[in-house]
């Protein structure tokens, strides 16, 4: 993966995050403040739910090891910023079907059942989401620019113009229409 960190030209100069291999550490984590490059998983700063409306997650970070970690510097949780992520696969092994993007209450997976507050693991509330405040939809959105296979380096994508709603969110799989869109509507990241 590699963090662009702004979107001011197309091309990909940003720091390269190694991700993959057996230690299973690699993880992206979100947060509001009180992160750091070595806060430990353990430790990781819980962020509020907002007494109304939505509120943006303003850090990303990309952690290589549980105290090993990079600011993903051009995220900021709004939709105005485009080319904050490249991911590239390398090619040892053979891909079963194409990669995806979603998000987990836990490592083991564990199934979400939309609407169900409060999760077990408690971390799974935020991914089945709320009948009052998400339409039983993620918490977590997730929208994506271009195409599995696509070998430039240098895709330009405008921002989001879409307006995120806490209901705002399509569940099951979806997939751009072509290498030169985001998806038409954000994604529910529910499992």
């Amino acid at each position: 993966m590699y963090n662009k960190g702004t979107d001011a030209s197309p091309d990909w100069t940003g720091t390269a995050v190694a991700f993959g291999g057996s230690s299973g550490a690699n993880e992206l984590r979100f947060a509001t403040s009180g992160a750091s490059s070595s806060t430990a998983s353990a430790s990781w700063p819980y962020i509020s739910r907002p007494t109304s409306g939505t509120s943006a997650v303003t850090q990303c970070w990309a952690f290589t090891a549980d105290t090993t970690g990079t600011q993903i510097t051009g995220y900021d949780g709004g939709r105005t910023n485009s080319n904050v992520f490249k991911w590239s696969w390398d090619a040892l092994g053979t891909m079963v079907s194409a990669p995806q993007f979603s998000a987990f209450g836990d490592t083991a997976h564990t199934t979400p059942t939309a609407g169900t507050q409060p999760g077990s693991p408690l971390s799974l509330s935020l991914i089945n989401g709320h009948s009052t405040d998400t339409s039983s939809t993620s918490y977590i959105k997730i929208n994506a620019y271009g195409q599995f296979g696509t070998t430039s380096s240098n895709i330009t994508a405008a921002a989001v113009g879409t307006t995120l709603a806490a209901t705002s969110g399509t569940a099951g799989s979806v997939s751009p229409t072509s290498g030169t869109n985001w998806l038409a509507t954000w994604q529910s990241a529910q499992g």
